[in-house]
C-alpha cells in the first residue's frame, strides 16, 4: 500500500505569496473588487516530476504525487500519509514557505466539523488522498483477462466507466472514486514521450512479467471530512487497508486464463476477418464468464456467432461445460505484488 496523490491545505497567520497569477472580479457599477483568487504555481523537480503549490499570504496548499517527486517512476511509493507530508514539507522549506503540521487539539471533533464549514483546525487539512496497491496476475494476458472479468461488476450500484485499459467506478462523485488499470500499457505510453533509462526498462519488464494491475481509491474532501480522516494523525496502515478492502471488487470476480486468447487467431485461420474474429473471441470470453449471450442481440446474430465459434469447438447454445472444450482453464489470482530487491524504493 502507498499514497499515490495528496492535496493538503493549511491556514497560517502569515505566509509568503506564492502564486502564478491573480484573478479579480469587479463590480462594473461601483468598480469595487468582489473577489480575488490566486492561482497556484507548478514546481518541477527532477525526472519531470511536478507539484502544484499555492500561497495567498495565509493559506498554503500543495497538490501532487509524493511518490513520484524526484523519482523516475512510482511503481512502489511512499507508504503513509505522514511520509507523503514529509516530501511536501521538504519542498515547502526549499521555497521559504511554512510547513504543514498536525493539530493536536481535540476540541474540534469530526461531528462539530461536519456541522459547520467555517470551523477549521489549527493544523493542516487533507483534501484528497489516493491509496494504491499493486496486484500481480502472472503475465500480460492474465492482467488483460483479469480486467475483463471486472467489467461486469457494479460497485454500490454503479457500473464502471471503461477506458480500455482502465476501469473507473464513481466518476463524478464528490466522495470517492476507485479504479483498476493495467500498469504496463501506462508505462509504455510514457516511454514514447520521455527519455527511457535502462532502469526504467527493467521496471517495465518486471511489470509485464508480473501482469501488474493497479488498484486505486481516491478519497475526496467530503469523504475525508465526514469520516474524520481529514487530518494526518487519523491515518495508519489499518485505515489504508480498510479503505482498500472496503472498495475492492477483484476478490469477487471469477477470472480464468487460457488459450481462449488464441481464438481470434484460430478464426482468422478459418477465413474470418480480423474484426469478426476479435468480436467472437470477446463473446467467447463473456460466455465463459457466465453471461447470457442471447440477451441483447437478435436471434440471427446469436446463431451466426454460434456458427463461427463452433469452428473452434465452442457451442454457446449449450450449458457451459468446461471439460468439453478444447481450451484448458486455470484461475487467475490477483495477489499483492512483492517489491523486488533491486527496486529503488522511495
Amino acid at each position: 500500500m502507498f499514497v499515490d496523490y495528496l492535496t493538503v491545505r493549511q491556514v497560517h497567520r502569515q505566509a509568503p505569496l506564492w502564486a502564478e497569477s491573480q484573478l479579480l472580479s469587479y463590480d462594473l457599477e461601483t468598480g469595487e473588487v468582489d473577489w480575488s483568487v490566486y492561482t497556484g504555481r507548478t514546481e518541477e523537480g527532477s525526472y519531470s516530476s511536478k507539484l502544484r503549490i499555492r500561497s495567498d499570504g495565509q493559506t498554503v496548499e500543495v497538490s501532487g504525487n509524493p511518490s513520484r517527486w524526484n523519482r523516475e517512476e512510482n511503481l512502489f511509493g511512499v507508504r503513509s500519509v505522514d511520509a507523503a507530508l514529509q516530501v511536501f514539507n521538504a519542498v515547502l522549506e526549499g521555497l521559504g514557505l511554512p510547513a504543514f503540521y498536525e493539530d493536536e487539539s481535540t476540541r474540534l471533533t469530526p461531528r462539530l466539523l461536519q456541522r459547520s464549514d467555517s470551523l477549521m483546525r489549527d493544523g493542516c487539512e487533507l483534501l484528497r488522498v489516493d491509496v494504491t496497491e499493486n496486484y500481480s496476475t502472472g503475465g500480460p494476458r492474465n492482467s488483460e483477462q483479469a480486467l475483463h472479468s471486472l467489467r461486469s461488476f457494479r460497485h454500490r450500484n454503479r457500473a464502471p466507466v471503461d477506458y480500455g485499459t482502465t476501469l473507473m467506478w464513481g466518476q463524478g462523485s464528490g466522495y470517492t472514486t476507485m479504479k483498476y488499470y493495467l500498469k504496463g500499457p501506462e508505462m509504455r505510453a510514457h516511454r514514447k514521450r520521455k527519455s527511457w533509462s535502462p532502469y526504467l526498462q527493467q521496471v517495465l519488464d518486471f511489470v509485464e512479467a508480473e501482469g501488474l494491475v493497479r488498484f486505486e481509491v481516491t478519497c475526496k474532501a467530503r469523504f475525508l471530512r465526514r469520516s474524520g480522516l481529514d487530518r494526518p494523525g487519523a491515518w495508519d496502515d489499518d485505515v489504508m487497508r480498510a479503505i482498500l478492502e472496503g472498495y475492492a471488487v477483484h476478490d469477487k470476480a471469477t477470472t480464468n486464463a487460457s488459450s481462449m486468447h488464441d481464438i481470434a487467431a484460430a478464426l482468422r485461420n478459418q477465413g474470418l476477418s480480423a474484426r469478426r474474429a476479435e468480436h467472437c473471441q470477446a463473446m467467447a470470453l463473456a460466455y465463459m464468464s457466465g453471461h447470457n449471450l442471447r440477451s441483447g442481440i437478435s436471434r440471427a446474430t446469436f446463431y451466426r456467432l454460434r456458427r463461427d465459434l463452433l469452428l473452434v469447438g465452442i457451442d454457446i447454445s449449450a450449458d457451459l461445460n468446461i471439460s468439453s472444450l478444447r481450451f484448458k482453464f486455470e484461475p487467475i489470482k490477483m495477489q499483492p505484488t512483492a517489491m523486488p530487491e533491486w527496486y529503488r524504493a522511495a
